[in-house]
Protein backbone atom coordinates (compact mmCIF):
# COMPACT_ATOMS: atom_id res chain seq x y z
CA UNK A 1 0.00 0.00 0.00
CA UNK A 2 0.94 3.60 -0.30
CA UNK A 3 0.13 6.00 2.38
CA UNK A 4 1.48 9.33 1.44
CA UNK A 5 2.59 12.39 3.27
CA UNK A 6 -0.10 13.79 1.08
CA UNK A 7 -2.34 16.75 1.50
CA UNK A 8 -5.67 17.63 0.09
CA UNK A 9 -7.26 21.08 0.11
CA UNK A 10 -10.53 21.73 -1.64
CA UNK A 11 -10.86 25.13 -3.37
CA UNK A 12 -13.78 25.56 -5.75
CA UNK A 13 -13.05 23.20 -8.63
CA UNK A 14 -9.49 22.22 -7.75
CA UNK A 15 -7.91 20.16 -5.04
CA UNK A 16 -4.36 19.80 -3.83
CA UNK A 17 -2.71 16.47 -3.08
CA UNK A 18 0.90 16.38 -1.85
CA UNK A 19 2.13 12.82 -2.30
CA UNK A 20 5.65 11.87 -1.30
CA UNK A 21 5.90 8.63 0.64
CA UNK A 22 4.67 5.15 1.32
CA UNK A 23 4.48 5.09 5.10
CA UNK A 24 2.31 3.76 7.88
CA UNK A 25 2.52 3.17 11.57
CA UNK A 26 1.03 0.72 14.03
CA UNK A 27 1.26 0.74 17.81
CA UNK A 28 1.00 -2.62 19.55
CA UNK A 29 0.37 -2.07 23.24
CA UNK A 30 0.06 -4.48 26.15
CA UNK A 31 -3.68 -4.96 26.23
CA UNK A 32 -5.93 -7.91 25.60
CA UNK A 33 -8.65 -9.73 23.54
CA UNK A 34 -11.07 -12.70 23.13
CA UNK A 35 -13.48 -15.01 20.85
CA UNK A 36 -16.69 -17.08 21.42
CA UNK A 37 -18.19 -20.59 21.53
CA UNK A 38 -20.02 -19.95 18.25
CA UNK A 39 -16.78 -18.93 16.54
CA UNK A 40 -13.87 -21.22 15.74
CA UNK A 41 -11.50 -20.88 18.67
CA UNK A 42 -7.73 -20.54 18.45
CA UNK A 43 -6.64 -23.79 20.10
CA UNK A 44 -8.21 -22.71 23.38
CA UNK A 45 -5.76 -19.88 24.03
CA UNK A 46 -6.38 -17.96 27.28
CA UNK A 47 -7.29 -14.85 25.28
CA UNK A 48 -9.83 -16.76 23.19
CA UNK A 49 -11.36 -18.51 26.19
CA UNK A 50 -11.74 -15.19 28.02
CA UNK A 51 -13.34 -13.61 24.98
CA UNK A 52 -15.92 -16.40 24.85
CA UNK A 53 -17.30 -15.15 28.16
CA UNK A 54 -18.10 -11.69 26.83
CA UNK A 55 -21.17 -10.51 25.00
CA UNK A 56 -20.47 -9.85 21.34
CA UNK A 57 -21.35 -6.44 19.90
CA UNK A 58 -23.55 -6.43 16.80
CA UNK A 59 -22.20 -3.18 15.40
CA UNK A 60 -19.12 -1.00 15.27
CA UNK A 61 -19.86 2.55 16.32
CA UNK A 62 -18.00 5.59 17.59
CA UNK A 63 -20.91 6.28 19.96
CA UNK A 64 -20.54 4.50 23.34
CA UNK A 65 -23.49 2.29 24.33
CA UNK A 66 -25.37 2.83 27.61
CA UNK A 67 -23.88 1.27 30.71
CA UNK A 68 -21.25 1.74 33.41
CA UNK A 69 -17.73 2.73 32.42
CA UNK A 70 -16.33 1.81 35.87
CA UNK A 71 -17.03 -1.76 37.00
CA UNK A 72 -15.89 -4.40 39.48
CA UNK A 73 -16.58 -5.35 43.08
CA UNK A 74 -14.72 -2.24 44.27
CA UNK A 75 -16.41 0.22 41.90
CA UNK A 76 -16.96 2.70 44.72
CA UNK A 77 -13.17 3.09 45.07
CA UNK A 78 -12.94 4.56 41.58
CA UNK A 79 -16.29 6.20 40.86
CA UNK A 80 -15.34 9.57 42.30
CA UNK A 81 -11.56 9.32 42.22
CA UNK A 82 -10.96 8.66 38.52
CA UNK A 83 -13.23 11.38 37.03
CA UNK A 84 -11.76 13.87 39.51
CA UNK A 85 -8.18 12.96 38.54
CA UNK A 86 -9.02 13.33 34.85
CA UNK A 87 -10.50 16.78 35.51
CA UNK A 88 -7.45 17.83 37.54
CA UNK A 89 -5.17 16.84 34.66
CA UNK A 90 -7.31 18.66 32.11
CA UNK A 91 -8.12 15.41 30.28
CA UNK A 92 -11.48 15.33 28.52
CA UNK A 93 -11.74 11.57 28.24
CA UNK A 94 -15.29 10.33 27.82
CA UNK A 95 -16.58 7.16 29.53
CA UNK A 96 -17.20 4.08 27.34
CA UNK A 97 -18.62 0.87 28.89
CA UNK A 98 -16.94 -1.22 26.18
CA UNK A 99 -13.54 -0.23 27.54
CA UNK A 100 -14.65 -1.23 31.03
CA UNK A 101 -15.53 -4.68 29.66
CA UNK A 102 -12.13 -4.71 28.01
CA UNK A 103 -10.61 -4.18 31.48
CA UNK A 104 -12.54 -7.18 32.80
CA UNK A 105 -10.95 -9.32 30.12
CA UNK A 106 -7.50 -7.90 30.87
CA UNK A 107 -7.93 -8.68 34.54
CA UNK A 108 -8.73 -12.32 33.81
CA UNK A 109 -5.50 -12.66 31.84
CA UNK A 110 -3.41 -10.67 34.30
CA UNK A 111 -4.58 -12.94 37.11
CA UNK A 112 -2.55 -15.74 35.51
CA UNK A 113 0.26 -13.41 34.39
CA UNK A 114 -0.60 -13.71 30.71
CA UNK A 115 -0.33 -11.01 28.07
CA UNK A 116 -2.32 -11.06 24.82
CA UNK A 117 -0.65 -10.58 21.46
CA UNK A 118 -1.55 -7.76 19.09
CA UNK A 119 -3.87 -9.94 17.02
CA UNK A 120 -5.81 -10.89 20.14
CA UNK A 121 -6.00 -7.23 21.14
CA UNK A 122 -7.51 -6.30 17.80
CA UNK A 123 -9.93 -9.22 18.01
CA UNK A 124 -11.06 -8.09 21.44
CA UNK A 125 -11.60 -4.52 20.28
CA UNK A 126 -13.57 -5.85 17.33
CA UNK A 127 -15.63 -8.18 19.51
CA UNK A 128 -16.67 -5.24 21.67
CA UNK A 129 -17.57 -3.03 18.68
CA UNK A 130 -14.69 -0.55 19.03
CA UNK A 131 -13.72 0.92 15.65
CA UNK A 132 -10.36 2.33 16.72
CA UNK A 133 -7.33 0.02 16.88
CA UNK A 134 -5.58 -1.24 19.99
CA UNK A 135 -6.96 0.13 23.25
CA UNK A 136 -4.17 0.86 25.74
CA UNK A 137 -4.15 0.21 29.45
CA UNK A 138 -2.77 1.14 32.84
CA UNK A 139 -2.46 -1.63 35.47
CA UNK A 140 -1.97 -1.10 39.20
CA UNK A 141 -2.04 -3.35 42.26
CA UNK A 142 -1.97 -1.13 45.35
CA UNK A 143 -3.13 -1.04 48.98
CA UNK A 144 -6.71 0.25 49.29
CA UNK A 145 -6.89 3.65 50.87
CA UNK A 146 -6.79 7.43 50.47
CA UNK A 147 -3.59 7.45 48.37
CA UNK A 148 -5.37 5.90 45.38
CA UNK A 149 -6.06 9.29 43.81
CA UNK A 150 -2.43 10.43 43.95
CA UNK A 151 -1.19 7.06 42.67
CA UNK A 152 -3.49 7.19 39.64
CA UNK A 153 -2.51 10.79 38.93
CA UNK A 154 1.17 9.87 39.16
CA UNK A 155 0.76 7.05 36.65
CA UNK A 156 -1.30 9.14 34.23
CA UNK A 157 1.31 11.90 34.33
CA UNK A 158 3.82 9.34 33.02
CA UNK A 159 1.55 8.53 30.08
CA UNK A 160 2.89 9.79 26.75
CA UNK A 161 0.54 11.88 24.61
CA UNK A 162 -2.24 11.48 27.18
CA UNK A 163 -4.09 14.46 25.70
CA UNK A 164 -4.61 12.47 22.47
CA UNK A 165 -6.76 9.81 24.15
CA UNK A 166 -10.50 10.37 24.03
CA UNK A 167 -12.33 7.54 25.90
CA UNK A 168 -11.82 5.40 28.97
CA UNK A 169 -13.21 2.51 30.99
CA UNK A 170 -11.99 1.06 34.29
CA UNK A 171 -12.21 -1.87 36.69
CA UNK A 172 -11.49 -2.20 40.41
CA UNK A 173 -11.26 -5.62 42.12
CA UNK A 174 -9.70 -7.02 45.27
CA UNK A 175 -6.84 -9.38 44.45
CA UNK A 176 -6.24 -12.60 46.39
CA UNK A 177 -3.26 -10.84 48.03
CA UNK A 178 -5.61 -8.27 49.56
CA UNK A 179 -4.33 -5.52 47.30
CA UNK A 180 -6.62 -3.48 45.08
CA UNK A 181 -6.32 -4.22 41.36
CA UNK A 182 -7.04 -1.17 39.20
CA UNK A 183 -7.09 -1.35 35.41
CA UNK A 184 -7.83 1.68 33.27
CA UNK A 185 -8.22 1.23 29.51
CA UNK A 186 -8.18 4.20 27.16
CA UNK A 187 -8.28 4.70 23.42
CA UNK A 188 -7.90 7.36 20.73
CA UNK A 189 -11.13 7.80 18.76
CA UNK A 190 -10.73 10.63 16.28
CA UNK A 191 -13.52 9.80 13.91
CA UNK A 192 -17.30 9.54 13.75
CA UNK A 193 -18.65 6.18 12.58
CA UNK A 194 -22.36 5.45 12.38
CA UNK A 195 -23.37 1.86 13.30
CA UNK A 196 -21.83 -0.64 10.89
CA UNK A 197 -22.65 -4.38 11.20
CA UNK A 198 -19.81 -6.64 12.33
CA UNK A 199 -21.32 -9.77 10.78
CA UNK A 200 -23.23 -10.15 7.53
CA UNK A 201 -25.15 -13.36 6.95
CA UNK A 202 -24.63 -13.01 3.22
CA UNK A 203 -22.83 -10.76 0.75
CA UNK A 204 -24.21 -7.29 0.14
CA UNK A 205 -23.63 -3.56 0.29
CA UNK A 206 -23.41 -1.63 3.55
CA UNK A 207 -23.94 2.12 3.85
CA UNK A 208 -22.61 4.12 6.78
CA UNK A 209 -21.49 7.64 7.67
CA UNK A 210 -17.87 8.58 8.36
CA UNK A 211 -16.44 11.80 9.76
CA UNK A 212 -12.88 12.81 10.68
CA UNK A 213 -12.16 15.06 13.65
CA UNK A 214 -9.99 18.21 13.56
CA UNK A 215 -6.24 17.66 13.57
CA UNK A 216 -6.36 15.05 10.82
CA UNK A 217 -6.55 15.46 7.08
CA UNK A 218 -6.39 13.53 3.80
CA UNK A 219 -8.35 10.52 5.04
CA UNK A 220 -8.41 7.37 2.94
CA UNK A 221 -10.48 4.23 3.38
CA UNK A 222 -8.80 0.88 2.68
CA UNK A 223 -11.01 -2.17 2.07
CA UNK A 224 -9.27 -5.54 1.85
CA UNK A 225 -11.53 -8.49 0.89
CA UNK A 226 -10.62 -12.10 1.76
CA UNK A 227 -8.80 -12.47 -1.57
CA UNK A 228 -6.27 -9.91 -0.34
CA UNK A 229 -6.24 -7.15 -3.00
CA UNK A 230 -6.88 -3.90 -1.17
CA UNK A 231 -8.85 -1.02 -2.64
CA UNK A 232 -7.93 2.49 -1.49
CA UNK A 233 -10.50 5.29 -1.71
CA UNK A 234 -10.00 8.93 -0.67
CA UNK A 235 -12.70 10.13 1.74
CA UNK A 236 -13.94 13.28 0.04
CA UNK A 237 -15.97 15.98 1.78
CA UNK A 238 -15.99 19.50 3.18
CA UNK A 239 -15.46 19.88 6.94
CA UNK A 240 -15.75 16.17 7.74
CA UNK A 241 -15.82 16.84 11.49
CA UNK A 242 -19.21 18.58 11.17
CA UNK A 243 -20.52 16.92 8.03
CA UNK A 244 -19.81 13.18 7.88
CA UNK A 245 -20.06 11.67 4.41
CA UNK A 246 -22.11 8.67 3.34
CA UNK A 247 -20.02 5.74 2.22
CA UNK A 248 -21.11 2.50 0.56
CA UNK A 249 -18.93 -0.60 0.75
CA UNK A 250 -19.65 -3.81 -1.12
CA UNK A 251 -18.85 -6.98 0.82
CA UNK A 252 -19.20 -9.60 -1.91
CA UNK A 253 -16.86 -12.46 -0.99
CA UNK A 254 -17.55 -14.74 1.99
CA UNK A 255 -14.94 -14.55 4.71
CA UNK A 256 -13.09 -11.87 6.63
CA UNK A 257 -12.95 -8.36 5.15
CA UNK A 258 -10.67 -5.72 6.68
CA UNK A 259 -11.64 -2.05 6.81
CA UNK A 260 -9.10 0.61 7.74
CA UNK A 261 -9.25 4.41 7.86
CA UNK A 262 -5.94 6.29 7.67
CA UNK A 263 -5.44 10.05 7.93
CA UNK A 264 -2.45 12.33 8.39
CA UNK A 265 -1.48 14.57 11.29
CA UNK A 266 1.79 16.29 12.18
CA UNK A 267 3.50 12.90 12.78
CA UNK A 268 2.47 11.51 9.41
CA UNK A 269 -0.12 8.86 8.44
CA UNK A 270 -2.10 7.49 11.40
CA UNK A 271 -4.53 4.57 11.59
CA UNK A 272 -7.85 5.90 12.94
CA UNK A 273 -9.90 2.73 12.48
CA UNK A 274 -9.06 -0.90 11.76
CA UNK A 275 -11.67 -3.64 12.06
CA UNK A 276 -12.94 -6.79 10.33
CA UNK A 277 -16.37 -7.38 8.81
CA UNK A 278 -17.35 -11.04 8.48
CA UNK A 279 -19.50 -12.30 5.60
CA UNK A 280 -21.17 -15.69 5.91
CA UNK A 281 -22.01 -17.93 8.89
CA UNK A 282 -18.58 -19.60 9.06
CA UNK A 283 -16.50 -16.52 8.45
CA UNK A 284 -15.19 -15.86 11.95
CA UNK A 285 -11.93 -17.51 12.88
CA UNK A 286 -9.77 -16.21 15.68
CA UNK A 287 -6.00 -16.52 15.81
CA UNK A 288 -5.08 -14.25 18.70
CA UNK A 289 -3.30 -15.70 21.71
CA UNK A 290 -1.74 -14.80 25.02
CA UNK A 291 1.76 -15.52 26.26
CA UNK A 292 3.43 -15.81 29.62
CA UNK A 293 4.40 -12.21 30.38
CA UNK A 294 7.53 -13.22 32.31
CA UNK A 295 8.85 -15.47 29.55
CA UNK A 296 8.95 -12.60 27.06
CA UNK A 297 10.73 -9.99 29.17
CA UNK A 298 14.30 -10.91 28.28
CA UNK A 299 14.06 -10.67 24.47
CA UNK A 300 16.76 -8.38 23.08
CA UNK A 301 16.35 -5.78 20.38
CA UNK A 302 18.82 -7.65 18.17
CA UNK A 303 16.83 -10.90 18.50
CA UNK A 304 13.62 -9.11 17.55
CA UNK A 305 15.35 -7.46 14.57
CA UNK A 306 16.79 -10.72 13.23
CA UNK A 307 13.47 -12.50 13.54
CA UNK A 308 11.65 -9.67 11.75
CA UNK A 309 14.04 -9.99 8.82
CA UNK A 310 13.09 -13.67 8.52
CA UNK A 311 9.36 -13.09 9.00
CA UNK A 312 9.18 -10.41 6.28
CA UNK A 313 10.84 -12.60 3.65
CA UNK A 314 8.85 -15.65 4.69
CA UNK A 315 5.68 -13.62 4.26
CA UNK A 316 6.74 -12.43 0.82
CA UNK A 317 7.62 -15.97 -0.29
CA UNK A 318 4.18 -17.21 0.76
CA UNK A 319 2.68 -14.47 -1.41
CA UNK A 320 4.82 -15.53 -4.38
CA UNK A 321 6.99 -12.39 -4.22
CA UNK A 322 10.74 -11.88 -4.44
CA UNK A 323 12.80 -12.06 -1.28
CA UNK A 324 14.28 -8.73 -0.24
CA UNK A 325 18.00 -8.13 0.08
CA UNK A 326 19.20 -6.94 3.46
CA UNK A 327 20.92 -3.55 3.22
CA UNK A 328 23.15 -2.44 6.16
CA UNK A 329 22.71 1.23 5.19
CA UNK A 330 18.92 0.94 5.45
CA UNK A 331 19.26 -0.93 8.73
CA UNK A 332 21.30 1.91 10.20
CA UNK A 333 18.78 4.54 9.05
CA UNK A 334 15.96 2.44 10.53
CA UNK A 335 17.86 1.87 13.80
CA UNK A 336 18.53 5.58 14.25
CA UNK A 337 14.87 6.41 13.64
CA UNK A 338 13.78 3.79 16.20
CA UNK A 339 16.26 5.28 18.67
CA UNK A 340 14.88 8.76 17.92
CA UNK A 341 11.34 7.52 18.65
CA UNK A 342 12.47 5.83 21.90
CA UNK A 343 14.37 8.87 23.19
CA UNK A 344 11.78 11.46 22.19
CA UNK A 345 8.63 9.52 23.10
CA UNK A 346 6.83 9.36 19.79
CA UNK A 347 5.85 6.72 17.27
CA UNK A 348 5.61 8.11 13.75
CA UNK A 349 7.27 8.61 10.41
CA UNK A 350 7.98 12.33 10.72
CA UNK A 351 10.71 13.24 13.21
CA UNK A 352 11.18 16.80 14.51
CA UNK A 353 14.92 16.44 13.86
CA UNK A 354 15.31 14.20 10.79
CA UNK A 355 12.08 14.76 8.84
CA UNK A 356 10.38 11.96 6.92
CA UNK A 357 11.82 8.69 5.60
CA UNK A 358 12.69 10.20 2.21
CA UNK A 359 14.62 12.96 4.00
CA UNK A 360 16.56 10.35 5.99
CA UNK A 361 17.37 8.37 2.84
CA UNK A 362 18.65 11.44 1.02
CA UNK A 363 20.71 12.56 4.01
CA UNK A 364 22.42 9.15 3.90
CA UNK A 365 23.15 9.57 0.21
CA UNK A 366 20.92 6.67 -0.86
CA UNK A 367 19.33 6.92 -4.29
CA UNK A 368 15.92 5.31 -4.70
CA UNK A 369 13.13 5.19 -7.21
CA UNK A 370 10.55 4.02 -4.66
CA UNK A 371 10.42 3.65 -0.89
CA UNK A 372 8.11 2.63 1.95
CA UNK A 373 8.22 2.55 5.73
CA UNK A 374 6.40 0.78 8.57
CA UNK A 375 6.92 1.96 12.14
CA UNK A 376 5.46 0.50 15.30
CA UNK A 377 5.77 -0.27 18.98
CA UNK A 378 5.35 -3.71 20.55
CA UNK A 379 5.81 -5.38 23.90
CA UNK A 380 6.07 -9.12 23.49
CA UNK A 381 7.86 -10.60 20.48
CA UNK A 382 8.88 -10.20 16.85
CA UNK A 383 6.02 -12.47 15.83
CA UNK A 384 3.55 -10.27 17.68
CA UNK A 385 4.89 -7.11 16.05
CA UNK A 386 4.84 -8.73 12.61
CA UNK A 387 1.30 -10.03 13.13
CA UNK A 388 0.22 -6.50 14.06
CA UNK A 389 1.63 -5.15 10.81
CA UNK A 390 0.02 -7.93 8.76
CA UNK A 391 -3.34 -7.39 10.48
CA UNK A 392 -3.40 -3.79 9.16
CA UNK A 393 -4.29 -3.50 5.45
CA UNK A 394 -2.01 -0.52 4.96
CA UNK A 395 1.06 -2.04 6.59
CA UNK A 396 0.42 -5.34 4.84
CA UNK A 397 0.39 -3.63 1.43
CA UNK A 398 3.72 -1.97 2.12
CA UNK A 399 5.31 -5.20 3.31
CA UNK A 400 4.04 -7.12 0.26
CA UNK A 401 4.71 -4.47 -2.38
CA UNK A 402 6.36 -6.30 -5.31
CA UNK A 403 8.39 -3.26 -6.34
CA UNK A 404 10.78 -3.31 -3.40
CA UNK A 405 14.13 -5.10 -3.66
CA UNK A 406 16.06 -4.02 -0.53
CA UNK A 407 15.15 -3.48 3.11
CA UNK A 408 16.48 -2.70 6.54
CA UNK A 409 15.01 -3.22 10.02
CA UNK A 410 15.92 -1.19 13.09
CA UNK A 411 14.80 -2.05 16.64
CA UNK A 412 15.46 -0.17 19.87
CA UNK A 413 13.99 -0.58 23.36
CA UNK A 414 12.68 1.71 26.08
CA UNK A 415 11.61 0.85 29.59
CA UNK A 416 12.41 -2.39 31.40
CA UNK A 417 10.81 -5.51 32.80
CA UNK A 418 7.15 -6.04 31.85
CA UNK A 419 6.98 -2.46 30.55
CA UNK A 420 9.86 -2.86 28.10
CA UNK A 421 8.77 -1.77 24.63
CA UNK A 422 10.34 -2.42 21.24
CA UNK A 423 10.38 0.52 18.81
CA UNK A 424 10.49 -0.85 15.27
CA UNK A 425 11.24 0.73 11.89
CA UNK A 426 11.05 -1.28 8.66
CA UNK A 427 12.44 0.57 5.63
CA UNK A 428 11.95 -0.67 2.05
CA UNK A 429 13.33 0.71 -1.21
CA UNK A 430 13.79 0.08 -4.89
CA UNK A 431 17.23 1.56 -5.73
CA UNK A 432 17.46 4.09 -8.55
CA UNK A 433 17.47 7.77 -9.32
CA UNK A 434 14.73 10.38 -9.37
CA UNK A 435 14.41 11.31 -13.02
CA UNK A 436 11.97 13.07 -15.29
CA UNK A 437 12.93 11.39 -18.54
CA UNK A 438 9.56 9.77 -19.20
CA UNK A 439 6.87 11.59 -21.18
CA UNK A 440 3.48 12.57 -19.76
CA UNK A 441 1.82 10.17 -22.18
CA UNK A 442 3.92 7.25 -20.90
CA UNK A 443 3.07 8.00 -17.27
CA UNK A 444 -0.64 8.23 -18.06
CA UNK A 445 -0.47 4.95 -19.98
CA UNK A 446 1.20 3.21 -17.02
CA UNK A 447 -1.41 4.63 -14.63
CA UNK A 448 -4.24 3.57 -16.98
CA UNK A 449 -3.01 -0.02 -17.05
CA UNK A 450 -3.17 -0.14 -13.25
CA UNK A 451 -6.56 1.60 -13.17
CA UNK A 452 -8.09 -0.97 -15.52
CA UNK A 453 -6.80 -3.82 -13.35
CA UNK A 454 -8.54 -2.39 -10.26
CA UNK A 455 -11.81 -1.61 -12.07
CA UNK A 456 -11.31 2.12 -12.76
CA UNK A 457 -11.56 3.81 -16.13
CA UNK A 458 -8.40 4.38 -18.20
CA UNK A 459 -7.22 7.95 -18.80
CA UNK A 460 -6.13 9.08 -22.25
CA UNK A 461 -3.80 12.04 -22.68
CA UNK A 462 -5.36 15.28 -23.91
CA UNK A 463 -2.39 17.06 -25.52
CA UNK A 464 -3.81 20.54 -25.02
CA UNK A 465 -4.26 19.97 -21.30
CA UNK A 466 -0.80 18.39 -20.98
CA UNK A 467 0.76 21.49 -22.56
CA UNK A 468 -1.03 23.75 -20.06
CA UNK A 469 -0.12 21.46 -17.15
CA UNK A 470 3.53 21.40 -18.24
CA UNK A 471 3.73 25.20 -18.35
CA UNK A 472 2.19 25.38 -14.89
CA UNK A 473 4.61 22.74 -13.54
CA UNK A 474 7.61 24.63 -14.93
CA UNK A 475 6.33 27.90 -13.44
CA UNK A 476 5.49 26.62 -9.96
CA UNK A 477 8.42 24.19 -9.59
CA UNK A 478 10.61 27.26 -9.13
CA UNK A 479 8.59 28.61 -6.19
CA UNK A 480 9.55 27.79 -2.60
CA UNK A 481 5.85 27.45 -1.76
CA UNK A 482 2.55 28.48 -3.25
CA UNK A 483 -1.13 28.52 -2.44
CA UNK A 484 -3.79 26.68 -4.38
CA UNK A 485 -5.41 30.01 -5.23
CA UNK A 486 -2.26 31.05 -7.08
CA UNK A 487 -2.31 27.93 -9.22
CA UNK A 488 -6.02 28.29 -9.93
CA UNK A 489 -5.58 31.88 -11.03
CA UNK A 490 -2.62 30.93 -13.25
CA UNK A 491 -4.59 28.12 -14.92
CA UNK A 492 -7.68 30.26 -15.47
CA UNK A 493 -5.74 33.23 -16.88
CA UNK A 494 -3.61 31.04 -19.14
CA UNK A 495 -6.60 29.09 -20.43
CA UNK A 496 -8.43 32.35 -21.20
CA UNK A 497 -5.39 33.99 -22.81
CA UNK A 498 -4.86 31.01 -25.09
CA UNK A 499 -8.59 30.65 -25.76
CA UNK A 500 -8.64 26.98 -24.79
CA UNK A 501 -12.40 27.06 -24.37
CA UNK A 502 -12.71 25.21 -21.05
CA UNK A 503 -15.55 26.31 -18.76
CA UNK A 504 -14.04 24.53 -15.78
CA UNK A 505 -10.84 22.72 -14.92
CA UNK A 506 -10.07 20.16 -12.23
CA UNK A 507 -6.51 19.90 -10.93
CA UNK A 508 -4.64 17.37 -8.85
CA UNK A 509 -1.21 18.48 -7.66
CA UNK A 510 1.33 15.87 -6.61
CA UNK A 511 4.79 16.27 -5.15
CA UNK A 512 6.60 12.95 -5.42
CA UNK A 513 10.06 11.53 -4.99
CA UNK A 514 9.81 9.42 -8.15
CA UNK A 515 7.80 8.95 -11.33
CA UNK A 516 6.50 5.66 -9.90
CA UNK A 517 4.79 7.63 -7.14
CA UNK A 518 3.12 9.90 -9.70
CA UNK A 519 1.80 6.84 -11.54
CA UNK A 520 0.64 5.29 -8.26
CA UNK A 521 -1.27 8.41 -7.22
CA UNK A 522 -3.00 8.82 -10.60
CA UNK A 523 -3.87 5.12 -10.66
CA UNK A 524 -5.81 5.50 -7.41
CA UNK A 525 -7.66 8.73 -8.20
CA UNK A 526 -11.33 7.77 -8.23
CA UNK A 527 -13.12 10.59 -10.05
CA UNK A 528 -11.13 11.07 -13.25
CA UNK A 529 -12.66 11.49 -16.71
CA UNK A 530 -11.43 9.55 -19.73
CA UNK A 531 -9.21 12.43 -20.94
CA UNK A 532 -6.69 14.43 -18.92
CA UNK A 533 -3.39 16.24 -19.24
CA UNK A 534 -0.22 15.85 -17.19
CA UNK A 535 2.82 18.06 -16.72
CA UNK A 536 5.74 17.55 -14.34
CA UNK A 537 9.05 19.17 -13.44
CA UNK A 538 11.75 18.66 -10.81
CA UNK A 539 11.39 21.22 -7.99
CA UNK A 540 14.35 23.61 -7.78
CA UNK A 541 13.60 25.66 -4.66
CA UNK A 542 12.51 25.31 -1.04
CA UNK A 543 12.35 22.32 1.28
CA UNK A 544 11.03 20.04 -1.48
CA UNK A 545 13.90 20.76 -3.88
CA UNK A 546 14.83 17.62 -5.80
CA UNK A 547 11.33 16.16 -5.76
CA UNK A 548 8.96 16.24 -8.71
CA UNK A 549 5.99 18.57 -9.00
CA UNK A 550 3.25 16.99 -11.15
CA UNK A 551 0.02 18.68 -12.22
CA UNK A 552 -2.87 16.62 -13.57
CA UNK A 553 -5.60 18.62 -15.34
CA UNK A 554 -9.02 17.44 -16.46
Amino acid sequence: MRTETSGKEHTSRAFLIMSSAVILLVIIFSVFAWPDDRAKQADGSPATQALARLKEARYYSSQPPPGAAIIGSQTYALEKVLPAVLRDLGLRWEPDPRLATFCRWLNELYEVDFRPDSVAINEAASWLGLPEPLPHSLFMRVPPGPRLSSLIKERLLQLEHREEYTHYGALAEIHSSGLLTVIIAFSSRHLFLSPLPRNLGQSGEVEFRLGIFPGFKEPVLIHTPPEGQAKISPVEGENLSLHPVRIKLAFQSPGKHKVEVVARNERGPTVLANFPVYVGPQARQFSGGATDAIATREQSASAVRERLYDLINEERERAGLNRLERDPRLEEIARKHSLDMARNNFTGHVSPTTGGPDDRLRAAGIQFSYFGENVGQGYTSAQDIHSGFMDSPGHRMILLDPRYTHFGVGVETKGSGPNKAFLVTELFIKPGQTTTSTSSRQLLEKASQIRVRVGLNPVEEQAELSALAQRAAEEFSQKENFKMDELQLYLINTALAEKLGYERLGAVIITAATEDEIVDRISREQALPEKAGLGFKKISAGQRAGKILAILLY
